[in-house]
């Protein structure tokens, strides 16, 4: 008795049971046992695509491992490949290792040069009927994306399945999200609090910055219909913010000023990044003796490293408390507080509405340099003046995101609106008023810490 192979595919299992190749197998078990052979192994591939070019990882498998059969079984062409090339290779492969290639539905034996040949004939029959899918799924997509309807089978956040019907509890979190992040808080820090409070979002176990990130970025939230990338016009679902209200969250993520000043991890303390060492001017670094030990800031220099100086040691707690008292004096001062009043409510729409302009030309312009419609040349020239003014752009809207992070102090109790923001939000906030804090060594012999080490250096904006 031969030995056989079974090999099943399934271009899109919509619904997740696989009964697509489970059919494919019945038919193909049904074919060995006529034929008198022992199917040894089964390879499938579910909701893969052959004329994508997608890596196959039951298909591989099986041409890695065609010398420990005699035939190969599929149950038809389109199944087995989906271009004329694949197949080639898949019959290259056969000879070498004399096997097979025996088809249910189709009249394809491999052994003889006539089967051979109609085997290329229905291949080159399958890979026309592919391009030919290929396009009118295409020319669906494009019509559905135009007439605003939804796309995909995934659940998107806000959303029912159905990708119309708005979850209100979700889109609450989402407006959450818009208002926070136009007050400063970092993407990071609704992530880890969302998590914490057990949030969960569509598709996924728990929120990270990437999937956040792209649903408030989205503009599916604003009730717009995207197609390749591009914004073509309104969806038929509701709006959850509205399309001028993205344009300002877009606006102040992309033009913060406030940049972080460490890599890695996410800064643990208000500080870190802006206190510096008076003696060599490099960054102090947060460091702790032992559990019960005192947090300092420190010079620490590693061997090797001959930029620091490794002697500066200052107790954290007395520097940190002293440069949030002078933060919050100058907060409450009647000058800044005239300053915040006059400062904008929000970021304006219609720099916002410039910023989307300019990022979508640039865009475009590099299309049209990949699709041959400019040449390189051209393409310098028209990209260094859209940058230059992009870059304008987003200070613009920098300046009213910064003065936005400060309003929220202008008429109110600065202290308790202090005490209820993320440490995300008040970093921006000491971003957005100071420079850096400089450290100076102690006078010799003095034990007591003594306030006149530190020099605050305000920021112009904050110098009133």
């Amino acid at each position: 008795m031969g030995t056989a192979a079974i090999y099943a595919r399934l271009s899109q299992d919509r619904d997740g049971t696989k009964g697509g190749t489970d059919r494919q197998l019945a038919d193909c078990r049904a074919l060995a046992q006529r034929e008198g052979l022992e199917v040894v192994q089964v390879f499938t591939d579910d909701d893969v695509s052959a004329y994508s070019g997608k890596r196959r990882p039951a298909f591989n498998e099986m041409l890695a491992q065609l010398d420990r059969f005699d035939v190969v079984i599929y149950w038809k062409m389109d199944r087995l490949v989906r271009r004329t090339t694949q197949f080639w290779k898949v019959v290259e492969a056969c000879e070498r290792s004399n096997t097979r290639l025996v088809s249910v539905l189709d009249p394809v034996d491999t052994s003889s040069p006539i089967g051979r040949g109609v085997a290329g004939m229905l291949a080159s029959v399958g890979e026309q009927e592919s391009y030919n899918t290929s396009i009118r799924v295409k020319r669906m997509h494009e019509e559905n994306a135009r007439k605003g309807l939804p796309h995909g089978s995934r659940r998107a956040f806000g959303y029912e399945k159905d990708g119309v019907t708005v979850i209100e509890a979700e889109a609450k979190l989402v407006r959450e999200a818009r208002d926070r992040i136009l007050r400063g808080d970092s993407l990071r820090a609704i992530a880890t609090d969302w998590n914490q409070r057990g949030v969960e979002p569509a598709t996924a176990k728990q929120w990270h910055v990437s999937g956040l990130k792209a649903l408030v970025r989205g503009p599916r939230i604003a009730g717009l219909r995207q197609h390749l990338g591009v914004v073509i016009g309104e969806a038929v679902w509701p709006a959850i913010i509205s399309p001028n209200e993205r344009e300002r969250l877009l606006a102040a993520l992309d033009g913060r000023s406030f940049k972080k000043r460490t890599r890695g991890r996410p800064p643990a303390h208000l500080l870190t990044g802006f206190v510096r060492c008076g003696r060599c001017g490099v960054a102090l670094r947060s460091s702790q003796q032992g559990a019960a030990g005192a947090r300092t800031w420190s010079c620490l220099r590693n061997p090797g490293d001959s930029e620091r100086c490794g002697r500066m040691s200052v107790r954290a707690d007395n520097v940190d408390e002293l440069v949030e008292e002078a933060l919050l004096r100058r907060l409450e001062s009647p000058s800044t507080q005239r300053a915040m009043r006059r400062a904008p409510k929000g970021i304006a729409a219609e720099p916002a509405r410039n910023l989307a302009d300019l990022e979508d030309r640039i865009v475009q312009l590099g299309r049209d340099h990949d699709e041959g419609v400019i040449s390189r040349r051209e393409w310098l020239e028209r990209r260094g003046p859209l940058q230059a003014r992009l870059d304008a752009a987003r200070e613009e809207v920098g300046r009213d995101a910064e003065a936005m992070s400060l309003r929220q102090f202008a008429g109110t109790n600065v202290r308790e609106s202090w005490a209820k923001l993320s440490l995300d939000e008040r970093r921006s906030v000491v971003a957005l008023l100071i420079d850096s804090v400089t450290v100076h060594p102690a006078k010799p012999g003095t034990t007591r810490f003594d306030p006149h080490r530190l020099h605050i250096d305000w920021r112009r904006a904050a110098k009133r």
